[in-house]
Order: C-alpha cells, then sequence, then structure tokens
C-alpha cells in the first residue's frame, strides 16, 4: 500500500493572492473543504497536462448554466465528454478517468465507484467510492455544491493552463446566476460590499470551526 505523503498546513494570506489560481493553489496547504478544492483542482491540472483526459459523469440538465460550463470543458479539451450516470452503467465503460459532477441514482452508484481507473467526485452529499475517505485525508474529492465549485475550477484550469488571469470579482459576479450556494456566496458578497462601504454600519466577524486560528 502506498503511504500517504503529508503535508504542513499553511495559513492563506490573501494579501499575497492577485487572482483565483493564487487562492485555489493556496488552498491546497489549508485544511478541510479548501484543502479538497485546491487538490482536486491540482489533480485535474495534472490530467489534462498528461493527456490523460477525464470523462465528466453529470445527470443534471445539459441547458442549465451548471450544464452549459460544462460542455465548456468539452470543448476546451479538458474532458473528453459528457456521460449520463445510466449510460456509463452500460458495458464498454471502464478503466477511464472520470469527474462525477454533482449527485447520481444508488442504481448506477457500483458503476461509478467500481469501474473507473480514478474517480473525483463534486457533490453536497459525501458521495464517494466506500474508503475513500478517512479523518483528516480527503483525496479526489469535494464535498460542496458543483454550482460553487465547478465555475471557480473552470478559472483556475484557464489561469493554469491558458495563462488567462481570473480575478475574483468578476467571478463572485458570474456565481450570482448558477443558483444555489453559488448564488448564495454571490449575494453575500455583495451584502458584505455594501457594509463595508457604509461608515455607520458596525461590523462583527464571528469564525467558528475546527483549524479555526
Amino acid at each position: 500500500m502506498k503511504a500517504v505523503k503529508f503535508e504542513e498546513l499553511k495559513s492563506l494570506d490573501l494579501r499575497k493572492c492577485k487572482t483565483v489560481g493564487d487562492i485555489v493553489e493556496g488552498m491546497r496547504y489549508c485544511a478541510f473543504g479548501a484543502r479538497m478544492l485546491g487538490e482536486v483542482a491540482k489533480t485535474i491540472h495534472e490530467m489534462i497536462a498528461s493527456k490523460e483526459i477525464p470523462v465528466l459523469i453529470y445527470d443534471g440538465l445539459d441547458s442549465s448554466p451548471l450544464g452549459l460550463l460544462l460542455q465548456k470543458f468539452v470543448e476546451n479539451k479538458w474532458c473528453r465528454r459528457i456521460t449520463l450516470p445510466s449510460q456509463y452503467n452500460r458495458p464498454g465503460n471502464g478503466g477511464e478517468l472520470v469527474i462525477a459532477v454533482g449527485g447520481f441514482s444508488e442504481r448506477y452508484a457500483e458503476a461509478i465507484y467500481t469501474k473507473p481507473g480514478r474517480a473525483i467526485f463534486i457533490n453536497p452529499f459525501d458521495m464517494a467510492r466506500p474508503g475513500q475517505i478517512k479523518d483528516g485525508y480527503f483525496p479526489d474529492a469535494v464535498f460542496a455544491d458543483p454550482r460553487f465549485v465547478m465555475p471557480i475550477l473552470y478559472r483556475t484550469l484557464d489561469e493554469w493552463i491558458r495563462g488567462k488571469q481570473a480575478f475574483v470579482e468578476p467571478l463572485i459576479s458570474d456565481l450570482a446566476s448558477y443558483g444555489g450556494v453559488a448564488s448564495q456566496v454571490s449575494k453575500g458578497a455583495g451584502a458584505l460590499q455594501v457594509m463595508m462601504r457604509d461608515k455607520n454600519c458596525l461590523r462583527f466577524l464571528t469564525v467558528s470551526g475546527a483549524m479555526t486560528v
């Protein structure tokens, strides 16, 4: 069994980050959700750089903002194709790299867990291969709303692969159209900006949770 290589956690200093790609790179050395996102971004980037292009498994609407964004992953040749869980369940698939975006029915779970050579899971339901996730170690998974995660990954990859710098303000604005957590983040950022500009607004910052420093 391959030994797990542990890396020291580091504080994310946003003052040193100019772009979305800088922030995501720094997240690799954080804990929990931030580390999940940072490591998955690095893994997908390495797949593309090595020409091991993954397949997207997605059970959502093609015409939704997320569905249209995933089509851009294919157009950019970052992913080979988009397939439904039911299609991936058919004979003939197996051994490839896959990115499972969003939830999927339990009737297709065994195929998605066992057939790929390697699988990345992006969903808010803690759906991943049995035994894949261990205490303090979250390889190949981001347990968050893909409507929030995928726009960040898209801009990060666009920056790392094409050199097109992605800045936070346009990203926050764009998130509003995706719904779910993405829209909530966009609205929250807008409210915070209004508060920061109001000299008469008294602001409190409450930070809680494991690994808070």
